[in-house]
């Protein structure tokens, strides 16, 4: 299916971001970070290239979700600073996520409150918006900045709220992972 996908695309001319984009989150929803960073690497190159930014911020966020989930985190710090630079004030959607992403790596460096004020800033500006899917995956990443703080009970509020969202979106992979991990945060 991604083989055919990726025809489809490349005969319209829209594989620069829109194929890698897509096909990248198929990766990370499979586990598969490394791959996912391999389909979005040319748009992001090529768009950085260029000097596009509207697509480019939508790029660099995924991508520097790749490079945390692989443990880059200074790779991907940069990343979201890049992200932070090309995405206008309205882009509610890259805002929500290049804050999110950092706030990750900000706990993974033990700046825990920093951390946690950044991931809260990102929750503010998704609960402006319509973007079920960006809220949930800020409370997601807001768990696990909680969890490296050792705040457990906090973590698990904030994951069951992520999980509720997710099941109202309709991303049944994201809210049964939610669910693993609960369970997992319970214990």
């Amino acid at each position: 299916m991604i083989a055919r996908s990726r025809d489809l695309m490349g005969e319209s001319g829209e594989w620069i971001w829109i194929e890698c984009f897509w096909l990248a989150f198929v990766h990370m929803w499979r586990g598969d970070a490394i791959a996912a960073e391999h389909e979005l690497r040319p748009g992001y190159d090529a768009l950085k290239e260029i000097g596009e930014k509207s697509h480019f911020s939508s790029l660099s966020h995924a991508l520097s979700n790749a490079l945390y989930l692989q443990g880059r985190y200074d790779e991907a710090e940069l990343v979201t600073r890049e992200c932070e630079e090309a995405c206008r004030a309205n882009d509610v959607h890259s805002q929500i996520l290049w804050r999110s992403i950092r706030a990750k790596i900000f706990a993974r460096r033990r700046a825990f409150d920093h951390a946690e004020q950044l991931a809260r800033d990102a929750i503010e500006l998704a609960e402006t918006s319509d973007f079920l899917l960006a809220h949930a995956d800020g409370l997601s990443d807001l768990t696990e900045v909680l969890e490296l703080a050792g705040r457990r009970e906090d973590a698990a509020r904030t994951l069951a709220d992520s999980i509720g969202l997710y099941e109202r979106k309709g991303n049944l992979l994201a809210a049964e992972t939610g669910r693993i991990r609960l369970a997992a945060l319970k214990h």
